[in-house]
């Protein structure tokens, strides 16, 4: 099994203090950020426990796509090999897979991406090949599922009460990029209702699907986070919206709001410029809002966003807990809002090498390294932080 480093994205690294700069509109706030500077704080400041999850070989994980921790359970999503989305306790043991089985009713031909439902009692899986919604309980069982031919390509999604707010990433036309759709009706009425109001600048990118949508605390808003024009662009089910946009003092991606840009022409550009910008996750505690920032092609630092009050500091690293761990001083992790998580996954050699030097009893953090199985066990290591 090929050896892979996976590191999928909540980051603390190296970046800059940053000051609040200005409200322009009653919808609008910009807040600068500059590259030359940073502060150092506590992994403790922002995280209130840490849990490992090694899962166990009797179900072989080949990839570890958008891995998500929901309640008890570790959803692990393979588009790439097996075409599966797995599921595990925290203990590690395999509980049921949903597979990939064709075009039919109930089938679909690869996870494109998966999401749980408002309530926490469904995963929803869209196919973007069969172009589907299919929903599923909590032991794999199928329930039912959506067509939506009408969309080419759906970037992401979010639900509450079986209506669905969706990216619709083919678009150039920024009237119809963020749409809303019924999953009982949609069959028969067809309805879909566009955000015509699109907030902010819209940088048009062909087929590509960087922007994201993060549900809040109380569920009853959503965060859209559009990485190009570098805005987090606050939602709710109607439409209604305020935009947080993060201007960078140094360097920043510049992107022609004119043109339709290719995303390989994009990516040549950010590694030839060394360009700062968004990165595509954010993670969401109770007050607290975390969103990495990339320089060229790496991970760089952190903006710690106190939605509380309404402040920002750029954090270039996080002690304690991560020291020694990592390739560098950061952590990358999808999560999901309901467990309010972010998650590392590493290599199981990889981590097995890095923790022989260190102190495991050193903080409440690394200690639960020891929970790690045998060397033997080849599946990826996955780390949660619990946000506070």
């Amino acid at each position: 099994m090929k050896k892979t480093i996976y590191l999928t994205a909540l980051t603390l690294l190296t970046f800059c203090q940053t000051k609040k700069e200005e409200t322009i509109t009653p919808s609008l706030i910009t807040y600068s950020v500059n590259p030359a500077k940073g502060i150092e704080i506590p992994l403790a400041d922002i995280v209130a426990k840490a849990e490992v999850i090694h899962p166990k070989e009797d179900e072989i994980i080949a990839y570890a796509n958008n891995p998500i921790v929901f309640e008890d359970k570790l959803i692990v999503v393979d588009f790439q090999k097996q075409k599966k989305i797995q599921v595990f306790n925290t203990n590690g043991d395999f509980l049921f897979d949903i597979q990939a089985t064709g075009e039919g009713p109930g089938k679909f031909r690869t996870p494109t991406f998966i999401r749980i439902n408002n309530n926490g009692d469904r995963l929803l899986v869209y196919c973007a090949l069969t172009k589907k919604i299919l929903q599923f309980d909590w032991k794999g069982n199928f329930l039912e599922e959506t067509q939506v031919n009408e969309i080419g390509l759906i970037g992401d999604l979010i639900e509450k009460e079986n209506e669905i707010i969706f990216l619709n990433v083919m678009t150039v036309d920024s009237k119809k990029r963020i749409g809303k759709l019924n999953l009982q009706t949609y069959a028969e009425d067809k309805k879909i209702t566009f955000f015509e109001n699109y907030p902010g600048e819209f940088i048009k990118v062909l087929e590509d699907k960087t922007q994201y949508f993060f549900s809040t605390v109380s569920k009853d808003e959503f965060y859209f986070l559009d990485i190009y024009s570098n805005n987090l662009v606050k939602m709710d089910w109607e439409g209604n919206h305020s935009i947080i946009r993060f201007t960078i003092e140094n360097n920043p991606l510049k992107l022609d709001p004119e043109k339709v840009h290719n995303p390989m022409d994009i990516y040549d550009q950010i590694h030839l410029s060394d360009a700062y910008y968004l990165y595509n996750y954010i993670n969401i505690g109770n007050k607290k809002i975390l969103l990495p920032i990339i320089k060229g092609p790496s991970i760089h630092s952190t903006i710690l966003l106190d939605t509380e009050k309404n402040s920002v500091e750029l954090i270039s690293k996080f002690e304690n807990g991560l020291d020694n761990l990592l390739p560098s001083d950061g952590i990358s992790a999808p999560g999901d809002i309901h467990s309010k998580t972010a998650i590392v996954s590493l290599d199981s050699d990889y981590a097995y090498e890095r923790i022989k030097s260190m102190d495991l009893d050193q903080n409440e953090f690394t200690k639960e390294l020891k929970k790690l199985n045998t060397p033997e066990n080849q599946n990826p290591v996955f780390i949660i932080y619990y946000l506070k």
